[in-house]
C-alpha cells in the first residue's frame, strides 16, 4: 500500500526556540490519521514514519472520515518504539475518540487506555465513572492524573499538554484543568507507544479517530484550530 502523503499546510518554518510562528501549526513527531479505511497498517503522515500496526481493530466512520473501531478485547495499534514520539520536557498528545457511556467494565478494562505514549502519559477512560483520565509518570514528582466527567454519549477530542513545569489537558479545545510543578520531566517507564490499548492488557472499546505527538506545546489557538478540523 502506498504511503500516505503529509498534511501539512505548507510554508511553515520553526520560529524562535523551535516553535512555529504566530498562526501556524507545528510539524508533529506522529500524525496518525486513521483514514487509510483498509488494510492493517496506520500510517504516520509527519516526517518521522512512525507506522503503526494495527492489532485487530476494525474500520469504521469516525469523527472526520474512516476511523478505528476497538473491541476492548485485545484490540490496539503498535506504533513502534522510537525516541522521536518520547520527547522529555516539552510534549502534546491529540487524540479523538468516540465514547459510549452505556458500555461498562463488562465491556472493556476500568483503565482502558486510548494514548499510552510508553506508559510516560497516558490518556484513558474509566467506564466504571464515565471519566476520562490523562495521567502523566514525572521523573521527580512520580504519576499524577486529572480526570473529566464524561457527559453524554458521543466523540471527545482530548489534547494533553506538558512544558517541564506544568501539565494541562483540554477537553473539545477548552481548557478543564492546569497542574503546575517544580521542573520536572516524563518518566518513560516502557518503550512502546500504543492506542486502544496497551498490547492486549488495557483495552478500549469505542471509536478513535485520529493521534498526534509533538515535540512541543501547542497553544490553545493551535489546539481550538485541531478541533475545529485541522488535518
Amino acid at each position: 500500500m502506498p504511503r500516505i502523503g503529509r498534511r501539512i499546510t505548507p510554508g511553515l518554518e520553526r520560529g524562535a526556540m523551535g516553535f512555529m510562528q504566530s498562526g501556524d501549526f507545528p510539524v508533529p513527531v506522529l500524525h496518525a490519521k486513521f483514514d487509510e479505511n483498509t488494510g492493517d497498517i496506520a500510517y504516520d503522515s509527519s516526517p518521522e514514519g512512525n507506522d503503526g500496526t494495527i492489532e485487530g481493530a476494525s474500520w469504521v466512520k469516525g469523527w472526520l472520515g474512516p476511523g478505528l473501531s476497538f473491541d476492548g478485547l485485545d484490540n490496539y495499534v503498535d506504533f513502534g518504539t522510537d525516541s522521536s514520539m518520547k520527547p522529555a520536557s516539552a510534549i502534546t498528545v491529540l487524540s479523538r475518540v468516540y465514547i459510549d457511556l452505556a458500555l461498562t467494565t463488562a465491556h472493556m478494562d476500568n483503565y482502558a487506555r486510548i494514548v499510552d505514549v510508553a506508559d510516560g502519559i497516558r490518556l484513558w477512560y474509566t467506564p466504571d465513572n464515565k471519566r476520562i483520565i490523562v495521567s502523566p509518570r514525572l521523573t521527580i514528582a512520580g504519576t499524577s492524573s486529572v480526570g473529566y466527567t464524561v457527559p453524554a454519549t458521543g466523540w471527545y477530542d482530548i489534547a494533553f499538554i506538558f512544558n517541564g513545569t506544568s501539565y494541562a489537558y483540554y477537553i473539545n479545545s477548552v481548557l478543564k484543568n492546569l497542574v503546575s510543578m517544580d521542573a520536572d520531566t516524563i518518566d518513560y517507564n516502557l518503550t512502546t507507544i500504543y492506542v486502544g490499548g496497551r498490547g492486549v492488557e488495557l483495552s478500549f472499546e469505542g471509536i478513535i479517530d485520529e493521534v498526534l505527538i509533538f515535540d512541543e506545546v501547542l497553544t490553545a489557538a493551535q489546539i481550538r484550530q485541531h478541533h475545529q478540523g485541522y488535518r
